[in-house]
């Protein structure tokens, strides 16, 4: 049952923590009855043993110990059962006690994806996609370690085209509307104690055929129950017949000897690639039963039909049967009859290599829905946690580029954060934005860039609107030299910028972001190649943005009108206190506040008035 509308998503994980409190309280009552009610059972059967058999017929003491026996099997399974939902209970409070934490802006013990962090790519080093208190972090609510990889895939490699974007919308909306079925999925894969390499196991368990492809051997376990069959019934007119019973029980179980070693490496491959096979079960059955109407959730759900028609769910059964048959031969008394009579080692082996043949190549499909099923889920949290956000409309033409308003930083509380217009209307266009120190320009610059990701995710953004065309993203904000490639921090700010017009004159549309242009080099060389990386990139249709000291470069705008434009941060010193708002200005900044800030941290002496005018005239 979902929440009512008017449910803010706080108040919905406060109501689920409550109801799973009450739940975790008497799931604690019932395991303590069933334990006292076992050990209860256990002494009984003890006494009944001892003193039973002194006043009670032997049938009815034995009848009454199996009765006993039984009651104390199907309480060890109520126990396991208990003890299942418990776990499924606390791991649901404690996603939202997450939920709660990251309400908060706190990113105690969340997956930043930090072996996805990659200093090279096109922006996601710049943008903080990656890491301790990242995007990753923050929007990531995947269960399987596949679906955590699908989310990072798609945070590294956006959707590029509308229509995509759209269906991507469409399936997060959908998702976002369904909190307790997101809950659940998430709980039941914590439960489920999936680890890393989980579905690599499991594709070498299916990889590979079991059982060698001889019509000699199928056609013999085949009719071999038949011959025993015909040789017990001749025995009493063909005395011989005895005599091939156990020659034959001998030829079988020399056979299944002579194959023990092969057959208990496939067994040993076919259980690891089980279990983990096992795990991923009860998040296909929940999907199974899910109905969605949005085409990217129920190709999802379609991926989990077999070809013949079969839900995943009920092969998936089906196989852990056959195994668990194949494991019968683990007991050496097993072994040796079932053997002897059944060549139960082969027969087990071919109905897995059947399995195996029929139903193997099907494993990865259903793998990739999970895994794009889970990172959709992530997504929708991220909506649903958020209803003032906005889905942007992405067209294909390139008017506008990129337009906003009311932009923010999904990472900076929203209590402090101070939201700003976008204009991009057209290919080419290019934000100069200026301004003083800690005036506000690089997490402009961010919120324009990881806004522009969601985007393209498919997700909503911060913003009171958004429009925008997708294209590739590349920005240049961390630039870091490198001493194991012998790389200068100039040089590598170069060979940066020199990709992004590499792939301009290829043809390939861009939006570019840039933080300070060749902060590597003097001021003089530093302004004149600026001017004329600008210059390039304009000539070559790009659309972006680039904040700077240099309040040269606002010149830029009278030079290319209705192209380029000029923004700024400004900072005002009132009553020798340095005061921002964070508002976005047309024009270039006309104050700076570094000589103050200097003098305020007593690094260099208090100059007077000069020193507090930070106006620039």
């Amino acid at each position: 049952m979902e929440q009512p509308a008017d449910l803010s998503p706080l108040d919905f994980y406060n109501r689920k923590q409550q109801e799973y409190t009450v739940a975790l309280a008497g799931l604690s009552r019932r395991i303590r009855r069933v334990s006292f009610a076992r050990v209860a059972l256990a002494l009984l059967f003890i006494a009944w043993l001892v003193w039973g058999r002194d006043w009670c017929p032997a049938p009815v003491v034995w009848s009454v110990a199996v009765a006993l026996v039984a009651a104390f099997l199907a309480l060890v399974k109520v126990h396991g059962r208990l003890f299942a939902r418990r776990s499924y209970v606390e791991a649901a409070m404690e996603i939202c006690r997450q939920e709660f934490r990251l309400s908060q802006y706190d990113f105690s013990d969340c997956d930043g994806g930090v072996e996805f962090f990659d200093a090279t790519h096109d922006f996601t080093a710049d943008l903080d996609i990656f890491g301790e208190k990242s995007l990753f972090a923050y929007i990531n609510r995947t269960a399987t370690e596949a679906g955590r990889r699908r989310l990072a895939d798609w945070l590294r490699r956006p959707l590029s085209d509308v229509a995509s974007i759209a269906r991507r919308q469409e399936a997060v909306r959908e998702l976002a509307a369904l909190p307790d079925l997101r809950l659940h999925f998430a709980a039941t894969g914590r439960v489920s104690g999936e680890k890393r390499g989980d579905a690599e196991t499991v594709g070498t368990a299916l990889s590979a055929p079991v059982f060698p492809r001889s019509k000699g051997l199928f056609w013999a376990i085949r009719i071999l129950p038949f011959v025993y069959l015909a040789l017990a019934l001749s025995t009493g007119v063909w005395p011989v017949a005895a005599s091939l019973i156990g020659l034959l029980f001998a030829v079988c179980l020399v056979a299944a000897l002579a194959a023990v070693k092969r057959v208990s490496q496939a067994q040993e491959r076919l259980e690891s690639g089980l279990r983990a096979l096992a795990k991923y079960a009860p998040l296909i059955e929940t999907l199974e039963s899910a109905s969605f109407s949005a085409p990217e959730l129920r190709a999802v759900t379609d991926a989990f039909s077999t070809s013949s028609g079969e839900k995943a769910s009920v092969v998936l059964r089906r196989l852990r049967r056959l195994m668990d048959n194949l494991n019968q031969r683990n007991n050496a008394l097993v072994f040796l009859l079932l053997n002897g009579f059944l060549l139960w080692d082969f027969r087990q082996l071919a109905a897995l290599d059947g399995w195996l043949r029929r139903y193997g190549r099907e494993v990865a499909g259903w793998f990739d829905a999970l895994a794009g099923f889970d990172a959709l889920a992530s997504l929708g949290a991220f909506a649903y946690n958020h209803p003032g956000y906005v889905y942007p409309e992405a067209v294909g033409s390139d008017r506008p580029v990129y337009e906003a308003e009311a932009l923010g930083h999904p990472l900076i509380d929203p209590a402090r954060c101070v939201c700003n217009s976008v204009q991009l209307p057209a290919r080419p266009s290019f934000l100069i934005v200026t301004g003083a120190n800690m005036a506000g320009k690089s997490t402009y610059l961010r919120a324009v860039g990881v806004n522009f990701v969601l985007a393209m995710l498919g997700a909503p953004v911060c913003a009171a609107s958004m429009t925008f065309t997708p294209c590739t993203l590349f920005t240049g904000l961390h630039t870091t030299d490198s001493l194991a490639g012998n790389e200068s921090y100039f040089f590598a700010e170069l060979k940066r910028l020199r990709q992004v017009v590499l792939r301009q004159r290829a043809g390939e549309k861009c939006m570019v972001i840039l933080d300070e242009i060749l902060k590597g080099t003097n001021s003089v060389d530093k302004q004149t190649g600026s001017l004329a990386l600008v210059r390039q990139l304009v000539s070559l249709g790009t659309v972006g943005a680039a904040a700077t000291h240099d309040l040269v470069l606002g010149s830029l705008a009278e030079e290319f009108p209705g192209v380029v434009r000029a923004v700024c941060f400004e900072s005002e010193i009132v009553d020798d206190a340095l005061h921002f708002d964070y508002r976005l200005r047309p024009g270039v900044a006309r104050h700076m506040n570094a000589c103050f800030l200097m003098e305020q941290m007593d690094i260099i002496p208090r100059d007077g008035q000069k020193g507090r005018d930070a106006s620039i005239g």
